[in-house]
């Protein structure tokens, strides 16, 4: 069990935009800000609010992220998978499909109905799965989450609150979800997914969409190609859902039960900025 550090909290210092996007700005386009989401989203009647949430990180907290190779996006609200596919045809800005195949999932929820979001807000997101994630199953992927937050993200400083009780509840029941994933698989994916430390920092699959969308139309680059993002979203039949192999042919999404051990199935870190606002 990992014990969660009590050092004091230091407060994040709001960012203005104008500084951001000079951070972010080398080689791509790193900073998704609302320029770039209305342009790529502009078919989804999206209204920006009066006053945008702030970017709640330091200058330095986001020149660490960009060096560990983040990128900040503004997420658009309400928007579903379903919505981004069919609205643009299936067909992303380089011609290339957005989803392979919707045979399997075309009626489920997590496609047709659960959204982005209620709320703008700013992401911060990996561009690739974080170190040790690939080849392990659901509970390790977890366990990754909770060292890079600890041990790369938040090496220098306290954990907020809200990501201290994130940790000290997986950490409590990390041994006991061990043994569930062997003897109630589906049980154990019912508790993973419900996991303040996976429902935190796992985008969804209509956000994990929604990133890859927008990078791909502010950089034509498609990333995930050939990886995949493990999300904490059921299916109906009980399996995590996963997204990635990001090609032109399309993004491939599927189900695994937590037992599963994949090269190329990871995880996507994002942390938001209502949270840490709070």
């Amino acid at each position: 069990m990992k014990a969660v550090r009590t050092k004091a909290v230091v407060p994040a210092k709001i960012t203005p935009i104008e500084t951001a996007q000079g951070i972010f700005a080398r080689d791509t386009n790193c900073c998704l800000g609302p320029k770039e989401i209305m342009a790529v989203y502009a078919g989804h009647n999206l209204e920006l609010p009066a006053d945008l949430p702030p970017i709640p990180w330091s200058p330095a907290e986001l020149a660490a992220a960009r060096a560990r190779g983040e990128y900040l996006m503004l997420m658009p609200p309400g928007l579903t998978m379903q919505a981004i596919c069919e609205k643009g045809n299936n067909l992303g800005p380089d011609g290339g499909k957005l989803l392979f195949d919707t045979d399997w999932y075309e009626k489920e929820e997590f496609f047709t109905k659960a959204t982005t979001g209620d709320a703008w807000d700013w992401h911060l997101i990996t561009r690739a799965v974080i170190p040790g994630s690939t080849g392990q199953n659901y509970v390790e992927q977890t366990a990754r989450i909770r060292d890079y937050l600890t041990d790369v993200v938040h090496h220098d400083r306290d954990l907020p609150p809200v990501y201290q009780q994130a940790v000290a509840e997986f950490s409590e029941k990390e041994d006991t979800l061990t043994e569930l994933v062997v003897s109630d698989w589906q049980e154990a994916d019912r508790q993973l997914s419900t996991f303040a430390l996976n429902r935190l920092f796992r985008p969804t699959p209509a956000q994990t969409l929604a990133l890859w969308v927008a990078y791909l139309a502010v950089n034509r680059e498609r990333l995930f190609e050939s990886l995949y993002h493990w999300t904490p979203v059921l299916s109906s039949g009980g399996g995590l859902v996963d997204v990635g192999g990001f090609d032109r042919d399309g993004a491939r999404v599927r189900d695994w039960s937590p037992r599963a051990r994949r090269d190329g199935l990871g995880v996507v870190f994002s942390r938001r900025a209502r949270v840490e606002s709070v």
